[in-house]
């Protein structure tokens, strides 16, 4: 049974689950980027009184622009474009970078920041068509003074989305992957690392790779660095609903699900939705090195279960990955392969084909 807005299907239909849309810590109101038609995205360099733009950094923005497009075309399976526009001007902003206290995450100084930025930009041009604003600090800013996040959604009053790329983006080599974070927020997914872990990394008190431990390197919004980008099919499924023809509803009495791999182009179901009690779903889907999941490691790939909390917050594992009979690793080791099963939310899943045609897997309620 496909996952279709339908009156005898909303027991499994991902809409009905979502009406608390997931964004919980934001309002109601928020206009989240859509796909249909091509977002307009401007790019605009910012300088504050004591700290001026660097113009040499404006040709990486080009390339960034475009890794960022590719990836969203990928996996939303071409339904989302960009049309990228760089203003040719830098907006010079009439205040120190110490003033606006911007360094904590999504406080209200970045938010400052975005603004004034949105201030000075209607002076020059029209914003009102834009979709998106990214704006850029010079590369010389430091974490301690400007911290990378969306600080502004739109709300419809006057704001454009908007997101600060600041000393976490021009110091990283994958810096596009960062700004495809950022955008994420924009179309309504959550931070999926532990927020209150990566508070106490910057205090010492843990460890870098402890604040990926809910979704490992399976998705962006998760760990932004990872190796080989990616997006979980449910994240896929709430930047564009038309997804939901390739995911299939669990059903009491059927057993077995054909899948194939979430980058795939070939017809067919990419995940099946096991709806659970208690404002959750389970997903399982197949993850193998195609598409943007080109590198991912090899104790990456296979079929990966987990689990969606429509009642927890961005950055308190709103989504989480089960990992169990998995070997001890750093990182992922997540995926099962050929002749191997888990026992998931009261359901074994059992992977019985698993070749580059199809994979064939069994899921069986056991209590």
């Amino acid at each position: 049974m496909p996952v279709a807005i339908a009156e005898e299907i909303l027991e499994c239909d991902p809409y009905k689950n979502a009406s608390v849309k997931l964004l919980r810590e934001y309002s109601d109101d928020i206009v989240n980027l859509k796909p249909g038609k091509p977002i307009n995205a401007l790019i605009v360099f910012v300088g504050f009184e004591d700290r001026k733009a660097v113009e040499a950094d404006r040709s990486k923005l080009t390339r960034i622009s475009k890794k960022v497009g590719n990836f969203y075309s990928q996996v939303s399976e071409g339904g989302i474009s960009f049309n990228w526009f760089l203003h040719p001007t830098t907006t010079q902003l009439g205040k120190s970078i110490a003033t606006y206290n911007a360094s904590a995450r999504g406080n209200i100084g970045s938010a400052q920041i975005i603004e004034d930025t949105q201030i000075s930009l209607r002076k020059e041009i029209d914003i009102d068509d834009l979709d998106l604003v990214l704006v850029v600090t010079p590369s010389t800013t430091l974490r301690s003074e400007v911290s990378n996040s969306i600080a502004y959604l739109d709300r419809g009053n006057g704001i454009v989305n908007s997101a600060i790329l600041a000393s976490d983006f021009w110091k990283s080599e994958v810096n596009w992957q960062i700004v495809a974070h950022e955008i994420g927020h924009a179309f309504g997914l959550l931070d999926l690392y532990n927020l209150e872990t990566a508070n106490l990394i910057s205090e010492g008190r843990a460890s870098y790779f402890d604040q990926f431990e809910f979704m490992k390197a399976y998705d962006l919004m998760n760990w932004p660095n990872a190796k080989s980008p990616s997006l979980v099919l449910w994240n896929r499924f709430q930047i564009d609903s038309t997804l939901s023809s390739r995911i299939i509803c669990f059903t009491d009495g059927v057993e077995k699900y054909r899948l194939v791999s979430i980058n795939s182009s070939k017809p067919g179901y990419k995940g099946v939705l096991v709806p659970l009690l208690n404002s959750r779903v389970m997903m399982i889907e197949v993850r193998d090195s195609i598409g943007v999941d080109a590198k991912i490691g090899k104790s990456d790939l296979g079929v990966i279960t987990y689990v969606v909390n429509l009642n927890t917050e961005s950055g308190k594992g709103p989504i989480r990955v089960d990992c169990s009979n998995a070997q001890k690793s750093k990182f992922s080791n997540c995926g099962l392969k050929a002749g191997q099963s888990r026992i998931a939310e009261g359901f074994k899943v059992a992977i019985e084909k698993y070749s580059k045609e199809e994979i064939i897997l069994s899921i069986v309620r056991k209590y």
